[in-house]
C-alpha cells in the first residue's frame, strides 16, 4: 500500500483566506481625545471610532511558522514624527499588541507604521486590526 502525504496546504489556504478577509475590512480608526498639549490620543477599531485613519494594511506571516502573524504595516493619518503607535491583532475576544511600531515615509501628516509582534498571534484567529496611537 502506498501512503499519501498531505503537505498542510488546506491549513495554509485557510490561514491565508483569514488574512485576506482581515485585510479586506481593514479601514481602522482610533478614538481621539484632546489633551493639554493639543495632541491626539486614541485607541479603537473600525468602524465606530474616529480620529485616525489606517489604510493599505498588509499582514506578514512568519516565514518559519506561517500559521502566525509576524507583523502588520499600514498607512496612518494624522501622525507626526513624535507619534507613538501600536498595532493589535484582534481575535474577537482579546487583542495581541505589537511592540511600538516603526514609522517611515512621514509626509503631510501621514506615514507607514510597521508593527512587529513580540508574541505572534495566530493567523486564523486574526479577525481585525486594532490601532493605539498618541501624537
Amino acid at each position: 500500500m502506498r501512503q499519501r502525504r498531505i503537505l498542510g496546504l488546506p491549513r495554509l489556504a485557510v490561514a491565508l483566506l483569514a488574512i485576506l478577509l482581515a485585510v479586506a475590512g481593514a479601514y481602522v480608526f482610533a478614538a481621539s481625545n484632546t489633551v493639554s498639549s493639543g495632541g491626539t490620543v486614541g485607541e479603537g477599531e473600525s468602524p465606530s471610532i474616529s480620529g485616525y485613519t489606517a489604510t493599505a494594511v498588509t499582514w506578514t506571516l512568519d516565514p518559519a511558522s506561517p500559521d502566525k502573524v509576524q507583523k502588520v504595516a499600514f498607512t496612518l493619518t494624522p501622525v507626526t514624527a513624535g507619534s507613538v503607535v501600536y498595532g493589535g491583532s484582534d481575535n474577537g475576544t482579546t487583542v495581541s499588541w505589537s511592540n511600538a511600531c516603526v514609522q517611515s515615509g512621514l509626509s503631510g501628516g501621514s506615514a507607514t507604521e510597521t508593527c512587529t509582534f513580540g508574541t505572534e498571534p495566530t493567523a486564523n484567529g486574526t479577525t481585525k486590526l486594532v490601532v493605539s496611537a498618541a501624537n
